[in-house]
């Protein structure tokens, strides 16, 4: 006995229900047994379950079950989305105040770890996405969510333009080499940030074509 439960491996995620926070049944004596000796066993739940953790057998089945256990995952937050969203709204308002209190204790330690995230590979991922829907937001315009780099990438970081090869290795970001990402129909002309209207140009051409948006027309992907 680990005391970690495994997770649910159900075939059908739309079958299971989600437990809703205003309809809490009374606990039975079993489920009141079971919460007592969690509680005075805690610790050594706990240090049974790092060293389970850190077996070969559990390493082993987390492998086996990853894809199956994500296909569950996403399947069942689809098919309780709306009473997912109503739970949190409902914990929110009732521990408000709680995690206002939680916020200002540990803002600076918040912070920090912040900085540190967004330095990294996903966090720098997180701001470039951020980045291009908040500009879409401010021009009233349709937007995807999606990587910036996808684009460069998929064009092979060639200049759609004058088709030079662009060097994101280069530190200077103001380099006319540096690859840009352009909105081919520009948002403040009513284009919309989405796979088909961006590409890829060297930070020259970028600047140079503007937001003219002229004489390039819709890329088209499958």
């Amino acid at each position: 006995m680990s005391g970690i439960p495994e997770p649910p491996m159900c075939e059908d995620a739309q079958n299971a229900s989600p437990t809703i926070l205003t309809e809490r049944k009374p606990l039975s004596k079993a489920a009141i047994r079971n919460r007592r000796y969690r509680e005075k066993h805690k610790e050594e739940l706990l240090s049974r379950g790092k060293e389970h953790r850190k077996s070969e057998k559990h390493k082993e089945y987390v492998k086996k079950t990853r894809a199956k256990r994500s296909a569950y995952n996403k399947q069942y937050h689809q098919a309780h989305k709306e009473v997912k969203a109503e739970q949190d709204r409902l914990y929110h308002k009732a521990h408000k105040a709680e995690k206002a209190a939680y916020y200002q204790e540990h803002k600076e330690e918040k912070a920090a770890k912040r900085v540190i995230y967004l330095k990294t590979e996903n966090g720098q991922a997180v701001r470039r996405r951020a980045s291009q829907k908040r500009r879409a937001a401010m021009a009233g315009v349709k937007s995807q969510d999606f990587d910036p780099t996808e684009i460069l990438k998929r064009d092979g970081y060639i200049c759609q333009l004058c088709g030079k090869k662009t060097r994101p290795d280069f530190k200077n970001s103001y380099h006319p080499l540096y690859p840009n990402l352009d909105h081919i129909v520009p948002l403040s002309l009513g284009g919309v940030n989405t796979k088909e209207n961006t590409q890829c140009l060297c930070r020259g051409c970028n600047i140079k074509k503007g937001n003219t948006g002229k004489g390039d027309q819709l890329r088209l992907f499958g």
